[in-house]
């Protein structure tokens, strides 16, 4: 995993968070999941928030199949 993939993530989860301000995501409940059975996939952050769930991947590299990641 990149390090800035692992600064961004860090910068998600604190508590009222720059970045989500900056995604123009609402505040709310935030967690980064590993989701089990589904050969190690993780999820960089799930915002529950304003009765709708936000997904939110890091990628700080060009990846042409970052669509197909995303909605597997």
């Amino acid at each position: 995993m990149s390090k800035y993939d692992m600064l961004f993530k860090n910068m998600l989860l604190d508590y009222n968070s720059s970045l989500l301000l900056a995604l123009k995501v609402p505040n709310g409940a935030v967690a980064a999941l590993e989701l089990p059975g589904l050969d190690s996939r993780r999820v960089d952050g799930i915002v529950d928030a304003d009765e709708a769930i936000y997904h939110i991947e890091f990628q700080t590299k060009r990846d042409q199949d970052m669509k197909w990641r995303m909605l597997e």
